[in-house]
């Protein structure tokens, strides 16, 4: 019903293969003719990521999702289970890649933490730069290629650009894709 409403036209779904989603749409009682109607038109693209975003496998599984995606028409949805590893990744990634800071990502990513946990920067400072510094920082050194790189300088559109070439997208699909998510 969320996202019908949302009117989301494509979905990148980072946790299933088209076997799970299978067993999900055999399942008696499931019950979402939006996301089916979706699936049934091509608009799902399940591409089963591992955990580890620093291996090769996801970064070629991330660029050939989002290669799919920008031959579609947003808006899009994307998910994992959770929706703090890989989707996390996959935002930032795509943050990166639209120009976001360092500052504008942290606080995007933090929000996760703030609705799952209620950690935030004012009511658990500690907690919440621990979990930036351990879980967030590491993502964007990833994305950067180099675990030692600064990530509050560093040229993040150049890296998300360098990461998904790595994987396999063109770039001319990195173009068509930054222009479908800014509009421009």
């Amino acid at each position: 019903a969320l996202i019908s409403e949302a009117g989301v036209a494509f979905i990148l779904n980072l946790a299933d293969n088209e076997q799970k989603i299978q067993g999900y749409l055999e399942n008696p009682g499931f019950s979402s003719p939006y996301f089916l109607s979706l699936y049934q038109d091509g608009m799902v693209e399940p591409i089963a990521l591992n955990m580890n975003f620093g291996s090769q496998e996801f970064k070629t599984k991330v660029a050939n999702g989002l290669a799919v995606m920008a031959e579609k028409e947003g808006p899009y949805l994307v998910h994992c289970t959770e929706g703090k590893d890989r989707t996390g990744f996959v935002c930032m990634l795509l943050e990166a890649l639209c120009g976001a800071s360092y500052e504008e990502i942290v606080s995007d990513y933090m929000i996760t933490y703030d609705n799952y946990y209620d950690i935030t920067e004012e009511t658990e400072k500690e907690r919440y730069d621990v979990i930036v510094e351990n879980m967030l920082v590491p993502m964007i050194q990833c994305l950067a290629g180099n675990e030692d790189a600064d990530v509050r300088t560093a040229d993040l559109t150049g890296c998300a650009e360098r990461y998904l070439l790595d994987g396999g997208m063109s770039a001319e699909q990195i173009e068509l894709l930054r222009e479908r998510l800014t509009g421009g």
